[in-house]
């Protein structure tokens, strides 16, 4: 009986098209493509961790220092390779920055095992976006390209406002 409820929910579980914050892509990297690997813990969602806020560096820069969750299908925390994009928009402007996880020192390097999160220092902010109290809203979007466990690239995203 258990294996019958457990054959069916994995069924279902089969049949699930993409959630939200999942779509293909029109542009791909092809490297993406290449790096694809069969594993049904491929990343199925992004998440911007709440320890994401704008800081200072050692030198004493502003930054922002950006936390993210790859998420495997059942929710749970993993790593991947992709290329992430993340964007800051707020006052009229915005600011992009590109990060090559396809690249395994840098993807290595990127990941917080004690957060389990990837830890992300962004600098040259606009000056508007520099940490004063009077800073207005600024709003967080990152975008990661990554084969999903078909090998298929998709497209995983999520937004965050920064007060």
């Amino acid at each position: 009986m258990r294996r019958a409820i457990l054959m069916s929910v994995l069924g279902l579980t089969a049949c699930a098209g993409p959630g939200p914050g999942v779509r293909t892509p029109e542009i791909v990297d092809p490297r993406v493509q290449a790096s694809a690997v069969r594993t049904p813990f491929a990343p199925h969602a992004i998440r911007i961790h709440p320890l994401t806020q704008i800081s200072r560096d050692a030198r004493g820069e502003p930054v922002i220092s950006l936390h993210l969750e790859l998420l495997d299908a059942w929710g749970d925390g993993v790593k991947g390779v992709g290329t992430l994009t993340v964007l800051v928009s707020g006052a009229g402007q915005g600011r992009r920055w590109d990060v090559d996880l396809l690249d395994l020192t840098t993807n290595a390097a990127a990941y917080d095992p004690a957060t389990r999160t990837y830890r992300l220092q962004l600098g040259g902010l606009p000056d508007w976006l520099r940490v004063r109290d009077d800073r207005p809203p600024a709003r967080l979007e990152v975008r990661f390209q990554t084969p999903d466990e078909t090998g298929r690239v998709v497209e995983l995203f999520d937004s965050y406002e920064m007060r």
